[in-house]
């Protein structure tokens, strides 16, 4: 069967020889005349291929599909501008939790990190008596 689409080809720029496409709509094309050369006319299997497209593109979908000419056609007619500023959205998402586990862990790592330094501070600090107030033994 057809690979599941990636997320990574949703709204890239495809050639094959003079004509391209986006990866999105080839894939799509590709797995309807794949079903439909196999007998389904009915879009019975179009429910499997819309649990494999990525979020990123299925939010822009309706999801309601008798055929597999409305699938294709829905997916064609999103604007490629939207997939843009989706993936914007996501890299800059995908970012901040990046930066957010990086915080957490510096958060565990940083208490004990930081008594080691109060301590070693602390030590350096300390002023050792004087030999005049020193107790004699």
């Amino acid at each position: 069967m057809v690979q599941p689409l990636k997320e990574e080809e949703i709204g890239k720029w495809t050639q094959e020889g003079r004509t391209g496409n986006y990866a999105h709509v080839t894939w799509v094309i590709s797995i309807s005349r794949l079903v439909m050369g196999m007998g389904d006319v009915e879009g019975a299997m179009i429910e499997y291929a819309i649990e494999s497209i990525p979020d990123l593109l299925k939010d822009h979908l309706t999801c309601a599909y008798n055929t597999w000419d409305e699938l294709v056609e829905d997916i064609q007619d999103v604007p490629i501008v939207k997939l843009k500023q989706g993936r914007e959205n996501l890299d800059k998402e995908r970012a901040q939790d990046t930066e957010i586990v990086k915080l957490k862990l510096q958060n565990t790592v940083f208490p004990s990190s930081l008594l080691q330094q109060f301590a070693q501070v602390s030590l350096s600090t300390q002023q050792t008596p004087s030999p005049m107030y020193m107790p004699t033994p």
